[in-house]
């Protein structure tokens, strides 16, 4: 019987969501790692764009198209849906930095120059580049320093500086020979589209034959995709956006229902409260009233 990929909505391991679309989480290597013997199975991160900094090691990290080795010092690039895992050859230690695809999105968005291309694994060396690679390392401190504190204007400060640590690394990226692998996978690229689709279009009106129609598949195709990535219809993933949004909504700010249902592009606000009280076992109210505001957040509501 053929396996299920394992699938995550928070870091590896864990088995509770992130909160998004605002997640930024710092770690080392050397926190999680070893409680699995340096070795990360195969597994793919919704919604979650990765970079490993490593110092001091190597290893391999496994795609769904081979393997890629690597030596430290140097990054690697997973971004989200991206089927990947991990196996240290010797015991390393650096920093693992996750935030929301949707900031990267956002970023490259607004600067199209330094997005990357492919949407695929990237191993970037930095054996040529210590001063550079010595400068990300200020800016991850900065940001793992900030975001221990819980000091005035701490979000602006998280955002700008991960703002300028990601450019930095883009920029570079788009300007150096890296080693590569694209995926062959045609269901990951085809729910990575999907995926990317749902967040630009924020439509909760959008039925799936039109998300379909957008990669010439049919509905009963795109389906068939989620069900075998994530075990979820494909309606149940756009159902899964708006309730993380709508968590947002209902946890950082004193937005009314109605505004939250509007913001979130839903026509009829009644219909919005049945749909999350159907998903959720709870209404908006009472779920705000249960829920304690998040850490670990970079609050970017507009």
């Amino acid at each position: 019987m053929k396996q299920a990929i394992q699938h995550y909505n928070g870091l590896y391991g864990d088995q509770h969501a992130v909160i998004l679309p605002d997640f930024v989480q710092i770690e080392r290597i050397e926190t999680r790692s070893p409680r699995h013997k340096w070795i990360i199975k195969p597994h793919v991160h919704a919604h979650l764009f990765q970079l490993f900094y490593v110092e001091t090691g190597n290893g391999i990290i496994w795609s769904d198209t081979g393997e890629l080795p690597f030596t430290s010092p140097c990054l690697l690039l997973i971004p989200e849906n991206t089927l990947h895992g991990l196996r240290y050859i010797t015991e390393a230690s650096g920093t693992v930095l996750t935030v929301s695809a949707s900031f990267v999105d956002d970023l490259t968005a607004k600067t199209p120059a330094i997005g990357l291309e492919g949407g695929h694994i990237q191993v970037v060396s930095a054996q040529n580049q210590l001063r550079w690679f010595a400068y990300l390392k200020t800016l991850l401190d900065r940001l793992e320093e900030e975001s221990a504190d819980n000091l005035p204007n701490r979000e602006c400060v998280l955002q700008s500086v991960l703002t300028a640590f990601l450019t930095d690394v883009f920029r570079y990226v788009r300007q150096q020979q890296v080693v590569e692998t694209t995926p062959k996978n045609r269901s990951l690229s085809i729910y990575r589209t999907f995926q990317k689709r749902i967040r630009q279009e924020r439509n909760p009106q959008k039925n799936i034959s039109q998300y379909a129609d957008e990669q010439s598949i049919t509905a009963v195709h795109l389906n068939r995709v989620c069900r075998e990535l994530m075990q979820k219809s494909a309606m149940q993933i756009v159902y899964d956006y708006f309730l993380t949004e709508a968590r947002k909504y209902l946890t950082q700010t004193d937005y009314t229902i109605a505004e939250v249902a509007y913001r979130l592009n839903f026509e009829d606000p009644a219909y919005f409260s049945r749909l999350f009280k159907k998903q959720t076992g709870l209404t908006p109210k009472a779920f705000r009233q249960v829920q304690p505001m998040p850490t670990n957040v970079l609050d970017l509501v507009k």
